[in-house]
This record gives structure tokens, C-alpha cells and sequence, in this order.
């Protein structure tokens, strides 16, 4: 607890406004602002503090290294992440942490002078959340109950199906923490396979591709025959005529459409070798298809 009788709603003010001056200090300094925002938390705020940073996997590392670790430790303190960049985030942050984001509700400022507007932002959304604070740890509950009356029934048909407990379910957790901690690098199998299995369906697309061509060039042969003037004549090809205009017209269609199907036969032959490369080095004997096994 904070050693003065401060309001919850000046102590998540003073929350937000730290966390938002470490995030605008300028890049180039290194991680020194972030750690003064720490030490002062560690000094106001006292034991089990929790730090949301978006970078805060690295950061926690930081911080230990630092004069600060030991005292970090002994209060029981911890960082988590707040929100990611993208999905393409470390993975073991990902199973560690659920993150929640605060990015987009400051896109509003965008248009504003934004340093001027964070201050005033944050109070007003401090206020809001303090208003709705009853109301949404309400729905979070209600919701909570829902998804545990409706849902325990089928997890309990799962474990006894699969002859699990809970126990397997937090060990599979901190299984899959341990695995991705241990593995320093992808195996090239693995990676091949990721990009083995979207050649198949390049491959298929291609040959669509091919054969909508073909249809199209035969519609458009059977459709430009049967329309032929009953008088055309091979010989008038340099003549002003209207059998001079139908040739060169379709002459123009069927050189557009056997250029479309040399393109897509081209593709096919590089996929197709791109493919038979990585059948020889992962060893696969027959072509995965839609329904083989290796491929759902």
C-alpha cells in the first residue's frame, strides 16, 4: 500500500502519466527513464507492484541487471505486457502474458498536438473508468459465470475423453514455455514444411488459373467463328472491309489469351520444380493433398 492516503483514482492517474512520460522520452537513451519510473514506483508504491510495458519481456531483463534487481525481487515485483505490435510478437511472451491494448484509444490525438493532449486524455479516461469501474467488473463476472456454466460441462467430456486432469492442462502450459526457452532455433524440417505446404495450393490456383484460360480461349474461338461474316475472305485481310476489322480484332484476342496461358504455364513449371526440390529433401514420396493428413 502507498504510504499516503491517496485517491484509487490519483493513484491510477499517477499510474497511466508514468507509464505515458517513459513512452515519450525520445529513442536513443537507452532504458535509464524507464528505470527512474521504476525505482520511484519501488519507493512509493512499495511490495507487489506490477509494470505493464509493451517491451516489458526485454525490459524485465533490464531491470534485474540492474542496481535495482535485488530490491525488485525482495518487493515482489513483476512486469507483464500491456499490449503487442502485432501477432508476429515473441511467441513466449504471447503464452505468458494476455495482453490488453491502450494504443488505439490514443489514435484520437493523432490530429492534436499530441504531447500537450496525453495529460488531459488520461484524466478524462481515468474519470470514465472510475465511472463504469461497478458496472464493467459486473459484466466481467456475469461473463465469467456464463462461460464457466456452459463451458465445464464440455471440458469436464475432454479430460475424460482424453483421460486428463488439471494438472495436465498447467503442465502442458509450462511444457510449452519450457519448449519454446529451449529451442534456440526452428529445425530447417519444420521450416520447410511451413513452406512446402502452401505450394500445393499455389499449385492448384495455377492450374485454375490455366484451364479458365483454355475454357476462355475455346468460348471465345466457337463464339468468334460462328459470328464470322458469311462473305469474309482470308484475302481481304489489307482491305478496309468489315472482314478486315473481325480478323484483326480477334487476332488481338487470341494473342492476349495465349500470352495469359504461356504466363500461367511458366508459373506452373517453377512451382512445380520448387515443389519436387522439397519433396526430395523432406523426403515425401507422394504429393500432399487437401485431405492427406500431413496437410490439415
Amino acid at each position: 500500500m502507498p504510504p499516503t492516503a491517496a485517491k484509487p483514482e490519483k493513484l491510477l492517474h499517477q499510474k497511466i502519466r508514468s507509464k505515458c512520460e517513459a513512452s515519450l522520452m525520445r529513442q536513443g537513451f537507452l532504458a535509464k527513464y524507464p528505470l527512474a519510473v521504476v525505482a520511484k514506483v519501488l519507493e512509493v508504491f512499495r511490495e507487489h507492484t506490477l509494470g505493464a510495458y509493451d517491451i516489458g519481456c526485454g525490459f524485465l531483463e533490464t531491470v534485474l541487471g540492474s542496481s535495482l534487481g535485488p530490491m525488485f525481487m525482495d518487493k515482489q515485483s513483476c512486469l507483464c505486457i500491456d499490449a503487442f505490435h502485432g501477432y508476429a510478437h515473441n511467441h513466449i511472451c504471447q503464452s505468458m502474458h494476455r495482453p490488453l491494448c491502450i494504443f488505439s484509444i490514443l489514435n484520437t490525438l493523432a490530429p492534436v498536438i499530441r504531447h500537450a493532449f496525453l495529460d488531459l486524455f488520461f484524466k478524462q479516461w481515468n474519470d470514465n473508468k472510475n465511472a463504469n469501474l461497478g458496472t464493467m467488473i459486473l459484466d466481467n463476472y456475469c461473463q465469467a459465470q456464463h462461460i464457466i456454466y456452459t463451458e465445464s460441462l464440455a471440458l469436464v467430456e475432454v479430460k475424460v475423453s482424453l483421460g486428463i486432469g488439471d494438472k495436465d492442462l498447467d503442465g502442458w502450459c509450462q511444457e510449452e514455455l519450457q519448449y519454446l526457452n529451449n529451442l534456440s532455433q526452428e529445425p530447417e524440417s519444420g521450416v520447410l514444411a511451413g513452406t512446402y505446404i502452401e505450394l500445393p495450393q499455389e499449385l492448384w490456383d495455377v492450374e485454375q488459373s490455366t484451364d479458365h484460360v483454355r475454357a476462355h480461349a475455346s468460348d471465345s474461338f466457337v463464339k468468334n467463328f460462328s459470328s464470322a461474316p458469311t462473305d469474309y475472305q482470308l484475302t481481304a485481310l489489307e482491305s478496309t472491309d468489315a472482314g478486315s476489322g473481325f480478323y484483326a480484332f480477334n487476332l488481338s484476342q487470341m494473342h492476349k489469351l495465349e500470352t495469359e496461358h504461356c504466363c500461367a504455364a511458366e508459373q506452373w513449371d517453377i512451382l512445380q520444380q520448387e515443389a519436387i526440390a522439397m519433396e526430395i529433401q523432406l523426403g515425401i514420396t507422394c504429393k500432399w493433398e487437401p485431405s492427406s493428413p500431413e496437410y490439415q
